[in-house]
């Protein structure tokens, strides 16, 4: 018969020496470096003052065409219906040049009619699903923000 092998017993790892404590303080940590200088601004007509929201006293206007607006530290060019696509009516600059396309306000002569409905082959649309199509010219002068009339908006 055999004997099996006899493992040796373990051993305990030598422990490190203790050190001091350190005596001198680390310094905190620089701040982080600034981002370089900002992008020059493309080259665009200058922007039209902000308008005077509808309800305000003034008039509900925004120019077409493009404009160049500041944007938190940048400054971007574009038209108004640009700006609404990138997703920017949330910010100040843009719906103060552009509030009949970020929807702050409605000309005159623009109100989309709340009770209009019209059947189509998709079924009964209103104003509202109307302003991702192209209108019918029925259907424009019942909803003429939905459908973009000019001066309207969409």
């Amino acid at each position: 018969a055999r004997t099996p092998a006899t493992t040796p017993a373990p051993t305990w790892a030598p422990t490190p020496a203790v050190t001091p404590a350190p005596t001198a303080r680390t310094p905190a940590p620089t701040p982080a470096p600034t981002p370089g200088p900002t992008p020059a601004p493309t080259l665009a007509p200058a922007p039209t003052p902000a308008p005077t929201p509808a309800g305000g006293g003034g008039s509900c206007f925004e120019a077409a065409g493009n404009m160049t607006l500041q944007i938190g530290r940048y400054r971007y060019s574009g038209n108004c219906a640009a700006f609404s696509y990138n997703g920017w009516c949330g910010q100040p600059s843009v719906v103060d040049a552009c509030p009949i396309t970020c929807g702050r306000c409605t000309p005159a002569g623009c109100t989309d009619n709340p009770n209009f409905q019209v059947n189509t082959g998709m079924g009964i649309f209103t104003c509202k699903e109307w302003k991702q199509y192209a209108c019918w010219d029925s259907v424009k002068s019942e909803c003429p923000s939905a459908c973009g009339v000019p001066g309207c908006g969409r």
